[in-house]
């Protein structure tokens, strides 16, 4: 796969992440150990090639060999971790930890609700979120906790527009600049919370049918192909209007037509395509299934059975965590 793909891309998230300056979104809002340890990679296989590289705090433009190197050292990093993991509770601690690493992250795309069902009028629709919107907001006496809130409901989630609106509120209250950034996520992680005090039978149904979907019809090819469709995306981005993205290395991955030939190719991949019709729920099983017959026949230790039931929770456990930042109006209107 390294030969026949260039390094898929995420984004302003790896934006962020991989490039930016030390600031405020990768100090408080991305977790910054990965942030700034990722680079390092960068600086040696840059200073390695050309003989310099910035600081790890500094705006990033590593070559597109810094990046494979990134990608491989995480690939061994990964294979490491499961050297690590060679008892089952060292698996579990990871089980564990996974879905608060998953939560901490979905913290700032919760609730977004733009458009109306097919169905359902524009005043209905309003009449809903007018509802929705008393029932959430009489949970907090906060007024920027209930901004939050009107806000999510009205413009959409944080990066649609909520969080300039909370971020100039904490501005007009005199806060200071430095703490703008980390007080907006306690506002939205509270509103949040406020949006879940008010679950209903129908949400849960909600949640639960969309837990569902991850398992059965998706497949790994999906999974899969999520890598390019994202690069392509970006690079989509990149094309309508490339002035916010001048600072970036330019990578082929980032020139649009390269996008769309990896897309298609990945979506053509023997590799990636010959599994499409077996639903991940159905390799869940199977796995399982291999591992407690092996197990029943005394092929299998006791510990190795653990490790990889443990890793099935993992999966099971960060998926369930994050779930609930998928299709948000949907839930959204089962509130109300």
């Amino acid at each position: 796969m390294f030969w026949r793909f260039l390094p898929f891309w995420k984004d302003v998230d790896a934006v962020h992440q991989l490039i930016s300056p030390a600031w405020g979104a990768n100090i408080l809002h991305f977790p910054p150990i990965y942030c700034f340890g990722a680079r390092l990679p960068f600086w040696f296989a840059d200073k390695l090639i050309s003989g310099s590289a910035p600081s790890i705090f500094d705006e990033q433009h590593p070559s597109l060999a810094a990046v494979l190197a990134l990608v491989i050292l995480q690939h061994a990093g990964l294979w490491a971790a499961l050297r690590y993991c060679c008892s089952w509770h060292r698996a579990l601690l990871g089980c564990l930890v996974m879905p608060t690493l998953q939560c901490d992250r979905a913290i700032n795309n919760w609730w977004d609700i733009k458009r109306p069902d097919c169905d359902m009028g524009q005043s209905t629709f309003r009449r809903r979120k007018d509802r929705l919107l008393v029932k959430v907001g009489a949970l907090t006496t906060d007024s920027n906790v209930r901004l939050a809130i009107e806000s999510q409901i009205k413009l959409g989630s944080y990066h649609n527009g909520t969080d300039r609106v909370i971020k100039s509120a904490l501005e007009e209250e005199g806060l200071p600049s430095e703490r703008i950034q980390a007080e907006s996520d306690k506002v939205i992680f509270r509103a949040a919370i406020c949006f879940y005090e008010t679950i209903a039978p129908l949400l849960i149904a909600v949640i639960l049918r969309e837990f569902a979907k991850g398992w059965a019809p998706t497949s790994d090819y999906r999974i899969a192909l999520s890598g390019p469709l994202e690069t392509f995306r970006f690079a989509s981005y990149i094309e309508r209007d490339p002035s916010p993205w001048s600072h970036l290395p330019r990578w082929p991955m980032f020139a649009i037509l390269v996008a769309r030939v990896m897309l298609k190719k990945a979506a053509h991949d023997w590799f990636i395509r010959h599994w499409q019709g077996v639903p991940i729920l159905v390799w869940s099983i199977l796995f399982a299934l291999v591992g407690v017959l092996r197990f029943r026949r005394r092929a299998l230790p006791l510990d190795a059975l653990l490790i990889g039931l443990t890793f099935l929770g993992v999966g099971a456990a960060a998926y369930a965590a994050t779930v609930n930042v998928i299709q948000i109006e949907k839930k959204l209107l089962a509130l109300v």
